[in-house]
């Protein structure tokens, strides 16, 4: 999305994108903005401003005009602030782009996961159709709830909108979530958890491997038995709430 540059105070006020950012951080980082402001235009209606902190990092305000917002002023004006180690840039850009609704992120920065050094989840569409075979086949008889959506902010992979689910036959039923981050589409990555044995026993470990599932049933239980080659596949419950995503969210 491109910003034009914006008009306040009646001066120019730069877009904020990647580079600027990166500028902006690393000038106020070496002392500059005590007399001259570091403003950059967001959104509309929306700026970041750079200050040095007293701790020699960073300090960062989110500001604009917007009624909406709880914390605006009779004005309509709010202001958020948060303030950064000098080495902390990254994880300024994960708090900007929540403040800015992930703006950082859809302009091109890359791969977050890879500066952080951590591997990117697998896309929603590879973990949808890898093996087993018969798996689609299974998913189709679970009796699937969707219970809503809630949206988080992770510190490494951004924003995200968790769905969740109540899966299974019978009296077996167990609580399924699914992360989608970035655009909801059929190549975001993807997190996922389900309490069955079949994603304990012989997913989880493997996903956990490339940051699509956490080590919360599984801990450090690796399947060597049940699945030596470490394939990033999911339980029929997971499956069916991927399908679910597919028809009604366009995931």
């Amino acid at each position: 999305m491109r910003i034009e540059s914006i008009l306040i105070q009646e001066r120019y006020c730069p877009p904020l994108t990647p580079e600027t950012f990166s500028a902006g951080f690393a000038a106020a980082r070496e002392g500059a903005g005590q007399d001259e402001r570091l403003d950059y235009a967001a959104k509309a209606g929306r700026y970041i401003t750079f200050h040095p902190a007293a701790n020699g990092g960073v300090e960062v305000v989110a500001w604009g005009y917007d009624v909406s917002q709880p914390d605006a002023d009779n004005t309509g004006k709010f202001e958020r602030r948060s303030i950064f180690l000098p080495d902390e840039a990254e994880k300024a850009r994960v708090w900007v782009g929540d403040q800015v609704e992930g703006l950082l992120w859809e302009a091109g920065i890359g791969d977050r996961w890879k500066k952080f050094g951590r591997k990117k989840p697998v896309a929603i569409n590879k973990l949808r159709y890898n093996e087993p075979l018969d798996r689609a086949k299974r998913a189709a008889h679970v009796n699937l709830q969707f219970l809503g959506e809630v949206p988080g902010v992770d510190p490494v992979g951004g924003r995200f909108r968790s769905f969740r689910f109540i899966a299974g036959e019978h009296k077996e039923r167990y609580a399924v979530e699914v992360r989608l981050y970035g655009k909801i589409n059929g190549i975001a990555p993807a997190w996922v958890n389900c309490g069955c044995k079949d994603h304990r026993y012989k997913w989880e470990w493997a996903l956990a491997s490339r940051e699509s599932a956490g080590l919360i049933h599984a801990r450090d239980q690796k399947p060597i038995i049940l699945n030596p080659r470490l394939l990033k596949a999911t339980c029929k419950h997971v499956h069916a709430a991927l399908e679910w995503l597919r028809w009604n969210k366009g995931a």
